[in-house]
């Protein structure tokens, strides 16, 4: 977005890079081709969350 968006500053710009308060950490225990690292945590990312 910029200044002058029609309603208000950033309208439709991208507003944060890491999804706000998650409802979990995405991560599939029984997953072997895409283990989960101990001590990170997932989140939904970018503009398009498809979640």
């Amino acid at each position: 977005g910029w200044a002058t968006a029609p309603d208000g500053p950033y309208a439709w710009g991208l507003c944060f890079k890491e999804e706000v308060s998650p409802g979990s950490n995405y991560c599939d225990a029984t997953n072997k081709q895409w283990p989960c690292v101990p001590g990170k945590s997932y989140k939904g990312r970018g503009p398009i969350q498809l979640s």
